[in-house]
């Protein structure tokens, strides 16, 4: 059922609109921050909600027990995010980005184990390479989240390197 994703992207579209009418000008920098953080949150979700629509990839997750172990800290992930009001505060900002790691260490564990176990033949690699992608897909969306809460929390970091990497992102 997509219908969920109709309305969150009706509901970015809403916003989106609504933005489009603000307009800010530079010596008001905390109101100006504060737009450019929404935009950013809505990019994150607008990424989200294509992720999700893309039914063939994450239906992979069903076959698989480690793929289906990854979405635990995602599913906490959207919990916490739903449960949080704004501007997010520091314990659930860190809280997100200690989720959003475990997904990059159980995407890098199951990356390796893949591989591992294509070559010794136990599983082709053309299911691997699909899994391989489920696994990316779940990564990503845990990533936008953690993304969506840095955006919305109550000291946002800045980030201007277009991959929305900051200091925390490369430990």
């Amino acid at each position: 059922d997509l219908q969920w994703i109709d309305q969150v992207d009706e509901a970015i579209l809403r916003t989106r609109e609504f933005l489009e009418r603000i307009r800010i000008q530079s010596d008001h920098p905390t109101q100006l921050q504060r737009y450019t953080n929404s935009l950013h949150v809505l990019d994150h979700l607008r990424r989200i909600t294509r992720r999700a629509r893309d039914y063939k990839r994450l239906s992979r997750i069903h076959d698989d027990d480690a793929l289906q172990a990854m979405t635990e800290p995602l599913l906490e992930a959207f919990q916490v995010l739903g449960e949080t009001s704004f501007p997010v505060a520091a314990p659930v900002e860190a809280h997100v980005q200690q989720l959003n790691q475990i997904l990059n260490t159980a995407m890098r564990r199951y990356r390796a184990s893949s591989l591992q176990r294509t070559a010794a033949g136990e599983v082709s690699a053309f299911e691997t390479l699909q899994r391989m992608d489920a696994a990316r897909s779940i990564r990503r969306i845990g990533y936008h989240i953690w993304r969506i809460v840095e955006h919305s929390s109550e000291h946002p970091v800045e980030t201007d390197d277009g991959e929305g990497l900051s200091p925390k992102t490369l430990s």
